[in-house]
């Protein structure tokens, strides 16, 4: 799990990386900082989420399913609730920093949901007769 879990903080870090560096490269250097804060909302509630299927995916027949959908509450909640709430307190003051941070926002989501959901859709072991 150690491995898969590293694979998981580095794939969706490192596309954001090769992304925000190309796009700040181009445009504005200050989309490294609105890249660095909606990989850092992002990626922690994954890691999170993954923990929290692979332990219950052991404790019960359901447990990946109940995983899965408190996992989406946990990511909805402290990837697009601390990003609503950076955008009220400090977000930048103009209008194209907002969109832009909320751009990456949703491809920090993005890719960390496609990197755990790749890792956990593996089949299921099976678990003990009659269960």
């Amino acid at each position: 799990m150690r491995r898969r879990a590293v694979v998981l903080l580095a794939a969706p870090t490192l596309a954001g990386l090769l992304v925000a560096g190309l796009v700040g490269v181009v445009f504005d250097s200050r989309h490294w900082v609105l890249a660095g804060i909606a990989f850092g909302l992002c990626v922690p509630p994954g890691l999170a989420t993954f923990a929290l299927v692979e332990y219950l995916a052991t404790t019960s027949p359901y447990g990946r399913l109940l995983g899965l959908m408190m996992g989406t509450a946990i990511r909805l909640v402290v990837g697009f609730g601390g990003g609503a709430a950076w955008l009220l307190l400090a977000g930048p003051g103009d209008p194209r920093g907002k969109v832009a941070f909320l751009l990456w926002l949703l491809f920090a989501y993005l890719a960390t949901l496609v990197a755990e959901t790749v890792l956990l859709a593996r089949p299921v072991p099976a678990g003990p007769a009659g269960v």
